[in-house]
């Protein structure tokens, strides 16, 4: 079933969507229930388009497309890490710091989201206010937590803490990028618990 579409956020136009073929992708997840089956032909779709691949992760494809970069869950952690994107977007949208999900599976197979330039580590320590370095101790350390005054490190080191996301992704610089002149956080699906369901099955 298709996944909603935020207009407010930004306005896809129609001959991107219909380039895309989202009405033949949308068919593709009404055939397959099964996630392994459904990945496969959503792949081969991917492919069969001309569709470039980004990259890819633990439990997840990235696929450049027409109307922004698309989230392919390749696993349930994928599908799980989609669903907690989807779901801390529209928590934390106000924050201004996670890159807006503009449209998503209802079940975490896939989610949709602008495509972002890359950013750089000096434009992440910009964006803060703070050395990374301090930063990433602010949750343990209170002398560390007293160096984060920024607006923008005080909504982050909140959405961190709230949402007990781990904060080596979250400083890693691919992890954020930049979006109409702005800087986002783009990969925030990886909150702790699922990080160590992850970790127990490599090892």
């Amino acid at each position: 079933m298709l996944g909603r579409i935020v207009h407010r956020l930004l306005k896809l136009a129609e001959d991107e969507l219909i380039m895309f073929g989202f009405g033949e992708f949308e068919q593709i997840e009404s055939k397959y229930y099964d996630l392994e089956d459904w990945t496969v032909e959503a792949i081969k779709y991917l492919e069969a388009t001309g569709m470039e691949r980004l990259g890819s992760g633990m439990g997840r494809i990235v696929y450049l497309v027409p109307a922004g970069a698309l989230k392919i869950a390749t696993s349930q952690f994928g599908r799980e890490q989609n669903q907690q994107e989807d779901y801390m977007f529209f928590k934390h949208e106000d924050l201004g710091v996670l890159l807006p999900v503009l449209n998503s599976a209802d079940d975490g197979r896939w989610i949709l989201m602008p495509q972002a330039k890359p950013a750089a580590a000096s434009q992440l320590r910009s964006w803060l206010g703070v050395p990374i370095e301090i930063f990433g101790e602010a949750t343990n350390d209170p002398e560390a937590r007293k160096h984060v005054t920024s607006k923008n490190a005080k909504a982050l080191l909140q959405l961190v803490e709230d949402e007990e996301m781990v904060m080596a992704d979250v400083l890693k610089p691919d992890s954020w990028g930049i979006w109409k002149n702005r800087l986002y956080l783009l990969d925030y699906g990886l909150a702790k618990d699922i990080a160590k369901r992850v970790k127990k099955t490599l090892y």
